[in-house]
């Protein structure tokens, strides 16, 4: 097995996350990287309204567009241990 730890945010403090999966030792690392963008953006919905308010809408699709461009996330080979 392998084990991967991703992290990454959306720019606003306290806003970060990270988590740990594993996968089959035979794993593409595009396939892992599809996972490290696929975990940003759900963690970004979640965290939407530090944009847009507790009550709030975007203002416009440019607003959203861009704070989805700006989510990060990264991600490292980590033993079982981690």
């Amino acid at each position: 097995m392998k084990y991967v730890h991703f992290w990454g945010g959306n720019g606003y403090c306290g806003c970060d996350w990270d988590e740990y999966e594993e996968f089959e030792d035979d794993v593409d690392e595009a396939l892992i990287d599809a996972r490290g963008a696929e975990l940003a953006e759900d963690w970004g919905e979640s965290y939407e309204y530090v944009s847009t308010g507790w009550d709030s809408d975007w203002e416009d699709e440019d607003d959203r567009e861009e704070y989805y461009a700006n989510l990060t996330y990264n991600w490292e080979y980590v033993s079982e241990e981690e």
